[in-house]
């Protein structure tokens, strides 16, 4: 074998495709979508659930650091809305891989991968802090019964408005990626 094939004639795989390219007269790619919204909304739900029983465990052993950890949560928040960036941004790297993408179909798909990884990562996340709170917090069944009433209508809340939060912060990850990752 000589030199040549060993390092410059060898066979390349092929490139890594998120899915096929959208069909003709489609605004939107499933495949990237798909992908970009279920690896975030996990993320999302690791990190929620990691910040919700560490954040516990200490306010259940040291109460009086209760207000201070409530940076945590505003930090987690912060950290959350970077990820719905992230979302967008990866949406559009991906399409770019089938097809060039433009900002409009960018923005686009960044705004529904953010809405759907929301959507996925909300109801979750806010089912552990119903389930861990009650443990953390030693709350009988009474306490426990307003915890869970309370919890519910925080879900529904909350998934509102990080529905809309997802994809308005996803839209302009869509778009930075149809700039960055766009046609030249």
């Amino acid at each position: 074998m000589s030199t040549g094939e060993a390092w410059g004639n060898a066979p390349q795989p092929p490139p890594f495709n998120a899915g096929p390219p959208p069909a003709p007269g489609s605004f939107i790619a499933i495949g990237p979508l798909a992908i970009a919204a279920i690896v975030f909304a996990l993320i999302n739900i690791i990190g929620a659930a990691t910040q919700t029983v560490g954040i516990g465990l200490v306010i259940r052993e040291n109460p009086d650091m209760a207000l201070s950890l409530a940076a945590v949560g505003s930090v987690w928040c912060g950290c959350a809305m970077l990820l719905d960036l992230l979302t967008g941004l990866t949406y559009a790297f991906l399409y770019k891989r089938s097809q060039p993408v433009d900002l409009a179909r960018g923005a686009a798909g960044g705004a529904i991968s953010g809405a759907v990884s929301r959507l996925i990562s909300s109801p979750i996340n806010g089912v552990v802090g119903i389930l861990i709170t009650p443990l953390i917090y030693g709350a009988d069944f009474a306490e426990s019964g307003a915890m869970v009433a309370g919890g519910i209508i925080g879900i529904f809340t909350s998934t509102c408005l990080w529905l809309f939060g997802g994809a308005a912060i996803g839209a302009i990850g869509g778009l930075l990626g149809g700039v960055f990752f766009g046609k030249k």
